[in-house]
């Protein structure tokens, strides 16, 4: 029944909402996969409240971005009307790139300070039995909370966000110049140094997440609409989720550092729990832990600037495991939940469904920086959903700090540009 019950707000999502980036719609299309592969793949029956309050999450945010494009849209009539598709100014982006390389260089410094700060070096990586035992030990450390760093090192390993955020914002102006898009592609690397050296799986994750959102927002600014999908599009994006996840796939081997069949079938039950446990977990939680009353009213969603004033503390994982569930991860909504209640947490996605739906036709209208920067940041939100809010992690609020300044840096590039123009047409 539920499945009938996310397909079902799927197609009332796509009749709601516009465009291939609209954000109720990568949310409803998430969502849609994740509990569809959950009853394909896992044997543990749930009760199904906690997934028919993500269905009407759904629902109440796609409702909210209705709202919010159709105000921007009243709002813009007389813009839209007369905007002419391409007749963009790109900025003079040979800085941004210059800034996208240092942060790449920020992020991989930061990881070899780690790695050495743990008392290993490069010459790891020349040894196999030598990283399996390395990539084990980290990752064990990384979970008990027993791995050596400092406030320098994870400033600096904060950039292992910045650099796909802004390289995936780039690669739109990047005019098909191969030297611009190999620059975008690599700030991907730091991550994936990252994930081999502790094993971390989701930074990877999150660090696609980030590099295909900034590309969203640069090709909505620079082409002023959407893209139309065709089917080469969707060949290529499962391919290269195929690729992502064969990657996630042997790092689970690497850590366990045995390839037999009984090991590689015992990955696969936890890779599916990696994938889908979320479901599961979210569920029981709300049917068997959740209480009413003690609200957070956002510490728990908006937790990291909390812990570091001391008004919280954020253990390691977030959560504890509940009896019921085979995962310790619970999705951003029982922060939501815990913070605003189930009808509370409703509209709070309801409002943001607004923020969302405003920014994201006013990037294609004006295309200003603070429009750019709130759809980013919720857009990161709900893809960042299965795993929970990422704003209980300070690297990410670095992260978009960073990339708030980058915006602004692009957007006086452009304005200088545009100023240029005129002069030389004046002369």
């Amino acid at each position: 029944m539920i499945v009938v019950g996310i397909i079902a707000a799927f197609v009332c999502v796509v009749f709601l909402t516009k465009g291939a980036f609209s954000p109720a719609r990568l949310f409803a299309a998430m969502w849609a996969a994740l509990i569809i592969g959950y009853y394909i793949f896992s044997d543990s029956p749930v009760m199904g409240i906690g997934l028919w309050w993500i269905v009407s999450a759904i629902l109440v945010f796609a409702i909210g971005e209705n709202i919010g494009v159709n105000y921007i849209a009243e709002k813009y009539k007389y813009s839209l009307n007369h905007t002419c598709e391409g007749n963009v100014t790109k900025p003079a982006s040979k800085i941004l790139f210059l800034a996208l390389l240092l942060f790449i260089i920020c992020a991989v410094f930061g990881k070899v300070l780690f790695l050495y700060s743990n008392g290993y070096d490069f010459s790891v990586f020349f040894n196999i039995d030598k990283f399996v035992e390395m990539n084990k030990q980290m990752a064990a450390d990384r979970y008990n909370g027993e791995t050596q760093t400092n406030n320098f090192i994870t400033l600096l390993s904060s950039f292992g966000y910045v650099a796909p955020l802004c390289g995936g914002y780039l690669l739109s102006y990047s005019d098909k110049s191969k030297a611009k898009v190999f620059l975008c592609i690599l700030s991907l690397f730091p991550v994936l140094l990252s994930m081999a050296i502790d094993n971390t799986k989701s930074g990877v994750l999150d660090a696609v997440i980030l590099f295909v959102v900034g590309f969203m927002i640069s090709f909505m600014k620079t082409n002023k609409r959407t893209p139309k999908i065709k089917g080469r599009h969707i060949a290529i994006s499962v391919c290269l989720v195929a690729i992502l996840f064969l990657l996630l796939f042997i790092s689970m081997c690497v850590r366990v550092g045995d390839f037999s069949a009984s090991t590689i079938s015992d990955i696969k039950e936890k890779f599916i729990v990696y994938a889908f446990g979320s479901v599961e977990a979210f569920d029981v939680w709300i049917t068997k832990n959740y209480s009413f009353g003690n609200y957070g009213f956002g510490v728990n969603t908006f937790m990291a600037p909390f812990d570091l004033l001391g008004i919280v503390t954020r253990e390691q994982g977030v959560y504890g495991f509940v009896e019921g569930a085979a995962s310790n991860v619970f999705t951003s909504f029982r922060a939501v939940i815990t913070d605003f209640g189930i009808f509370g947490g409703l509209i709070f996605m309801f409002l943001s469904g607004i923020l969302a739906g405003i920014a994201y036709k006013k990037i294609q209208t004006a295309g200003s920086v603070g429009s750019q920067f709130i759809y980013a940041g919720v857009a990161f939100y709900l893809l960042h959903g299965y795993l929970g809010s990422p704003w209980v992690y300070t690297s990410f609020w670095v992260a978009f700090f960073v990339f708030l300044l980058f915006l602004a840096l692009a957007a006086r590039r452009a304005r200088g540009r545009q100023i240029d123009i005129k002069y030389k047409q004046a002369v």
